[in-house]
């Protein structure tokens, strides 16, 4: 494969202000950044490393990166992660807060880059059918999503870490290799070491299938979204208490109804036990208690309705009105009380 014109096809259509590129030092975001720096686009290009301070290496490979990007012309922004103990940040952990660090970096405009390939969509989706996911899980990495005031783009999904590989060698481009890779502790690691090729010797083409499944696959869950966006838009809403959903008559398994309105109209991430709690609401009559802590906000039932209500952290820097204000459509009076502020309909 060409890398060079298939980065170029897929960022034909993009419109950014900004090319930020996640820059491990791996082969894969080493041949990203170095194919982008050919292309001679016309938006500027910036590096972004971060440093987990979990391994000893750590240091060295920031150092490495610097001095890479130096040579490409480049430049680089360093974000790091603090763990109190970093020698117990999983997989999960690490990942949680490299993403916290690129909301925080992108402005207006600005498109990430990020290098995950086909490897890495085939173990992904290995890893969430034995998981249990449902149809959104098992759809694997998506190529692209809104994170931050930018945007997340993977344009090297359809190429093979052995494309990557060569690329690099064949321009002697220096490589960081990462032993977490290649750790029987980590279950990624497993998958790409003992289950993958077993799957590639019983069935060659296996990861080619994969693929064309999760494809079709794709297609369908894009179909049901639409649907639901038209049936469903009398049972979802948002009230002075938060955001309801109600379950829909015609359908006799409310999962995938469910699944939607989490994922695609609260952008919730949820893990199946959270999921299943949640759906068990279902059965609960109004005058049963159900009420489910989230790190986002809470979850109760109420009126035949699931209702969700975010947390808030805010900080008032205005008086509170003398007398009364609306809020979603209806009026309150406030007043100062001893104990603090009432709130009354008015």
């Amino acid at each position: 494969m060409n890398l060079s014109d298939h980065l170029r096809q897929q960022l034909s259509q993009v419109n950014a202000k900004r090319w930020v590129v996640g820059f491990s030092g791996g082969a894969d975001s080493v041949a990203l950044l170095h194919v982008l720096t050919s292309l001679n686009l016309s938006c500027p290009i910036v590096a972004l490393h971060v440093n987990h301070h979990i391994s000893e290496a750590s240091d060295e490979w920031q150092a490495h990166c610097e001095r890479q990007t130096s040579s490409f012309g480049v430049p680089i922004e360093v974000m790091h992660c603090h763990f109190s103990n970093p020698s117990i940040v999983n997989e999960q952990g690490a990942r949680d807060a490299r993403y916290k660090n690129f909301e925080g970096f992108l402005v207006d405009g600005d498109v990430l880059l990020l290098a995950h390939h086909a490897d890495d969509q085939f173990e992904t989706t290995l890893l969430r059918l034995a998981r249990g996911d449902g149809l959104r899980g098992v759809l694997g990495i998506p190529s692209g999503r809104a994170v931050g005031k930018g945007s997340i783009l993977r344009p090297l999904l359809d190429v093979t870490r052995r494309d990557i590989e060569s690329y690099c060698s064949q321009h002697a481009l220096s490589v960081i290799s990462d032993p977490a890779n290649f750790d029987s502790r980590f279950l990624r690691s497993r998958v790409r070491q003992s289950l993958v090729p077993v799957f590639e010797d019983v069935i060659p083409e296996a990861r080619q299938r994969v693929n064309e499944s999760r494809q079709k696959l794709e297609q369908s869950y894009r179909t049901m979204l639409e649907l639901f966006a038209v049936v469903g838009s009398g049972h979802t809403g948002i009230h002075r208490f938060g955001h309801w959903w109600r379950p829909l008559d015609e359908l006799s398994d409310q999962r995938d109804w469910l699944h939607f309105w989490l994922s695609e109209k609260l952008s919730i991430q949820f893990r199946s036990t959270v999921f299943d709690t949640l759906l068990s609401a279902l059965d609960f009559d109004d005058d049963q208690h159900f009420e489910l802590k989230h790190p986002d906000g809470d979850f109760y039932w109420y009126d035949q309705r699931l209702w969700f209500c975010p947390k808030v952290t805010a900080s008032v820097s205005t008086p509170m009105p003398a007398k009364s204000f609306q809020w979603f459509g209806d009026f309150y009076t406030v007043s100062e009380q001893v104990s603090g502020l009432r709130f009354r309909p008015g």
